[in-house]
């Protein structure tokens, strides 16, 4: 199993996806001036649960890692265009040019 060498800033302990999405997000995503504390969480939207990982970035910002698709034996990341409308409100910085068409 992947060990993540990260710590959310969550209140809750990471439940096993959250681990897992950490994990590969700690292997595989680097992102130009975001570090530590990462963090993850899970949102149900639209009847599919999905995880999310994030960091801050140089001036505290929560900023959006990766959002994976929870299939309950396996996380399958989601296409920019595809994520969860809902994590706009948590990722303004991230996701307003995504969703700028849209207002």
């Amino acid at each position: 199993m992947l060990q993540a060498p990260f710590v959310t800033d969550l209140d809750h302990e990471p439940t096993g996806p959250e681990k897992h999405a950490l994990a590969l997000c700690s292997r595989y995503c680097r992102l130009a001036d975001v570090g530590p504390p990462f963090g993850a969480a899970t949102l149900a939207w639209r009847g599919s649960a999905y995880v999310y990982v994030f960091g801050r970035d140089s001036v505290g910002r929560r900023r959006l890692f990766e959002v994976f698709r929870d299939l309950q034996d396996a996380l399958e990341p989601v296409l920019a265009f595809q994520y969860p409308m809902p994590l706009r409100k948590l990722f303004r910085d991230d996701l307003d040019p995504l969703y700028s068409d849209r207002r």
